[in-house]
Formats: structure tokens, sequence, C-alpha cells
């Protein structure tokens, strides 16, 4: 399973996260994987670890605490769409397709189908 972590509210909105083997911090330290700057995050606030084909999210003892999808939480395994709150950022964990266009997340429509060019047909013309 791929995944990533995309910024959905906040001062880090847009901003994108592959995850992997290698766990990802976020807290306002300077050495956190993701830095966020509000007051309201703990110096080491969460991380997100892959532990036997799951990732799972996983507060370290925060403060203020770390919600998913609205719950505060303490170790939870991510599921796809999963949103999570750490200080003022909010979070959407997206499992993606192996071998597909990384920015589609897995459960997305897939792309529709070309426009028809006339006068053309994948047949081949008749012999």
């Amino acid at each position: 399973m791929t995944a990533r972590v995309v910024a959905v509210s906040g001062s880090l909105v847009g901003r994108s996260i592959p995850l992997g083997d290698i766990p990802i911090t976020f807290g306002r330290a300077p050495e956190n994987t993701v830095v966020i700057v509000g007051q309201r995050a703990s110096r080491r606030h969460a991380e997100i670890r892959r532990e036997g084909g799951v990732y799972l999210l996983i507060d370290l003892g925060s403060s203020n605490g770390t919600f998913l999808n609205g719950q505060p939480v303490q170790r939870q395994i991510l599921r796809n769409g999963d949103t999570f709150t750490i200080g003022d950022e909010s979070f959407r964990f997206e499992e993606l397709a192996v071998g597909l266009d990384p920015t589609v997340p897995v459960g997305s429509s897939p792309p529709a189908a070309p426009p028809a060019v006339p006068g053309w047909s994948a047949q081949p013309p008749p012999a």
C-alpha cells in the first residue's frame, strides 16, 4: 500500500507528505517531519508509523490531544479518507493505488474516457 497525508486546513493546506516505512512526526519542534507553528500543538505531538501493513496515528502524550474524525485518539489505524487534527492543522489520510497515478486516491472515480475522434476507430479497417 502506498499512502500519503494531505493538509486540508491550517497554514500547511495543500502540502502532501508521502508515507513509507519510516515514521513521520508532527509537532512544533524543528526536528519533526511536519513542523506545526500553532501553540496548540505540542513540541512532539503525534506520529504516523507503518506496522503490519497498516498505518497508525499515535498521540505522543500531547497536551491538547490528537483527533481522528473528530474523536480524541491515542493510537488508531488510519483508513482511506480519515481526517485527523493536530493543533490548528487538519490532514487527510489517503491510500493510493499502486501503479496508478499517485495524485488519485484509492476509491476515486476513474478518469473519464477521452472524447471520440471523428473518423477514427480502434478497429482495423475491413479487409
